[in-house]
């Protein structure tokens, strides 16, 4: 009874290891793991355990050293099985430690992060940021918006609507140059000079000072 007792101790103690990651197949992705507490044994290449593998999918790499959590199978020693999570140590600490916070950090430095105690979603991209919607898109916001830019911004599309639902507030400050025609549908005020090269039209005859 003892005897079937250890080896059924063996055989449950066989199945869960902790290991670091020896190799990792991009293309299959799955990951050798050496198992540093059981003679250095290296495993087969293991597959890694996914959130979502279907029609949803996700698709998160290991990288060399990174300590796994494995399931084996039985019969298999410690060759065949899955690596079923990560897990941090002393030498390797989670990038934060807030309750409140989910957070995403990459190894070039690019931070995802959502705050649930002050409600907010912050994004650090260490490049560029490229959306491709094939639908409609909407942002609406219920305060102010700023969209700031040490270069250039440029909205290109066969139409653009700037529309202010109160005329006394929406302005533009700073300098501008139009390059194309400008056709305004109502009235323009100036308050300072008017320079024109070419001519100006009065086709309604309402300004006695101008003249052709």
């Amino acid at each position: 009874m003892t005897s079937q007792i250890e080896k059924l101790f063996q055989l449950v103690m066989n199945i869960v290891k902790v290991g670091i990651v020896k190799h990792y197949n991009p293309e299959n992705h799955t990951a050798v793991v050496e198992f540093k507490d059981f003679d250095c044994v290296v495993s087969r290449e293991l597959q890694i355990a996914e959130t979502f593998t279907y029609q949803n999918k996700t698709y998160f790499p290991l990288r060399e050293g990174q300590k796994v959590i494995c399931l084996l199978l039985p019969q298999s020693g410690t060759t065949d099985g899955f690596i079923i999570g990560t897990v941090y140590d002393e030498d390797n600490q989670p990038p934060v430690k807030d309750e409140n916070k989910f957070h995403v950090k990459f190894e070039d430095g690019t931070v995802l992060e959502y705050d649930t105690a002050n409600h907010k979603l912050y994004a650090d991209v260490k490049g560029n940021v490229e959306i491709e919607v094939s639908g409609h898109m909407s942002a609406v916001v219920k305060d102010d918006v700023l969209i700031k830019s040490s270069s250039q911004i440029t909205l290109q599309a066969p139409a653009i609507n700037l529309q202010n639902n109160s005329p006394t507030i929406g302005f533009l400050e700073g300098d501008f140059r139009i390059v194309g025609s400008l056709t305004v549908e109502g009235n323009v005020e100036v308050d300072g000079n008017l320079h024109a090269t070419g001519s100006i039209i009065d086709e309604g005859g309402n300004t006695p000072h101008h003249t052709h």
